[in-house]
């Protein structure tokens, strides 16, 4: 009987003990510990927190991968110089100038792309570059590019896909008919910006270069008001460290001015039956215009009625044609001995244009004198024109100038 209760007491003293430990695991499993609170579930509706990126140091990059990116950059570098050098020669810039190279560079095969695995993440990027359309391509910079990309890489592959884009599309033909207000707006320096305004080689200037081009297609070659004012500005901030300064030489040729100076204008008209009529005029102020290395004048002066009056006198001398058989101009002042060079008049226009000096625009001018030759020749042939150069060498042509330019004077110039 004693063995009989001492057992019950031992049962209950396990239950009692089971029970106890049952609610310690039970308060271990659901009583935090401390101060800790439980973690929130993960949503997704809350936006990640912008986190400003850190600053890329390039000691931090491995050695090997800066010397992929460098080499590539390199390659980059090669066909841009070897496309600057074909369009120096080229008769027709920026039209047909070989892209293959530059290609096999920025879209390589993929058996190429296996040996050059730091540069994957750059070529991922470059195909969804190239979708960007030319207008839109400055946009580049916002691309998130790998590490070991820097400006001046990204700068260069912005110009390689520049001159790629206009190598392949109808780019020219499409600008030449942009309004001047959307002309303007398509010419885009900001990218240069990005390697701080600053240029070191020939070849970074092939997006200045193609702007200038297209310009000169669009150009009144003389304008007496500053029609280049805008591109002019745009590349003035930028520091040409190059050894051609390409941009420099533009800025320079781009350059208008417009200055008052006193002339004298004296004519003579043939009359068979009576003396032949003159006319001599002193005191006209009129305003002289500088523009891509040319000096002239345009007549009629619509500001200033006045330096009209020979135009007028000269119209009113014969009731019949004008034969025109002298014309001179000259600077009030003696000394500085100007001399008219070319009259250039076109039918269907009231004004005409008086060249009195222009420069020398030959082979030696290198590739932008040329540019600015072939575009001045190319304006040339929609004008008529009294050389004034052949006066004494050529007396029979020049005579015949004259007396066509009499003329248009009378038919095609009101004046009041």
């Amino acid at each position: 009987m004693k063995m009989l209760k001492s057992k019950e007491r031992r049962d209950t003293f396990l239950l009692i003990t089971m029970g106890i430990i049952f609610i310690l695991f039970l308060v271990y499993l659901f009583v935090p510990l401390g101060n800790k609170s439980p973690k929130p579930v993960e949503t997704g509706t809350k936006p990640p927190e912008n986190k400003k990126k850190k600053p890329v140091n390039i000691s931090d990059i491995p050695q090997i991968t800066r010397g992929v990116f460098a080499g590539f950059n390199e390659r980059i570098e090669t066909e841009l110089e070897g496309i600057l050098d074909f369009l120096k020669q080229s008769p027709r810039p920026f039209q047909n100038f070989p892209i293959d190279g530059l290609k096999s560079v920025l879209f390589p095969a993929e058996d190429q792309t296996d040996t050059d695995q730091d540069l994957l993440p750059l070529f991922e990027v470059i195909q969804k570059v190239q979708r960007i359309n030319f207008y839109d391509l400055k946009d580049i910079f916002e691309f998130d590019f790998p590490e070991g990309a820097d400006q001046t890489l990204i700068f260069n592959l912005y110009t390689g896909l520049f001159m790629l884009k206009i190598r392949e599309g109808k780019l020219i033909r499409e600008i030449t008919e942009f309004p001047d207000t959307m002309f303007k707006r398509i010419v885009n320096c900001w990218p240069y910006l990005q390697i701080n305004n600053e240029i070191e080689k020939d070849f970074q200037s092939l997006p200045v270069l193609f702007y200038f081009y297209m310009l000169l297609q669009r150009l009144d070659v003389f304008p007496a008001t500053d029609v280049a004012a805008f591109l002019k500005e745009r590349i003035g901030d930028i520091r040409d460290l190059s050894p051609g300064k390409l941009i420099d030489q533009i800025g320079n040729y781009l350059g208008f001015s417009r200055d008052p100076q006193i002339y004298r204008i004296s004519w003579t008209e043939e009359d068979y039956l009576n003396p032949d009529d003159h006319g001599n005029y002193a005191n006209l102020k009129m305003n002289t215009y500088v523009f891509l290395r040319q000096k002239y004048l345009v007549f009629p002066d619509f500001q200033n009625t006045k330096n009209n009056k020979w135009i007028r006198d000269l119209k009113k001398s014969d009731s019949g044609d004008i034969e025109l058989i002298d014309f001179q101009l000259s600077d009030e002042d003696p000394v500085k001995n100007i001399q008219i060079q070319t009259i250039y008049y076109a039918p269907g226009k009231s004004q005409f244009i008086i060249l009195l000096d222009r420069h020398d625009f030959t082979d030696q001018s290198g590739f932008l004198g040329r540019l600015i030759h072939q575009r001045l020749l190319e304006v040339q042939q929609y004008f008529l024109s009294v050389d004034f150069t052949s006066r004494f060498n050529d007396p029979g042509s020049f005579k015949t100038g004259l007396l066509n330019f009499g003329g248009f004077l009378k038919k095609q110039v009101p004046v009041k």
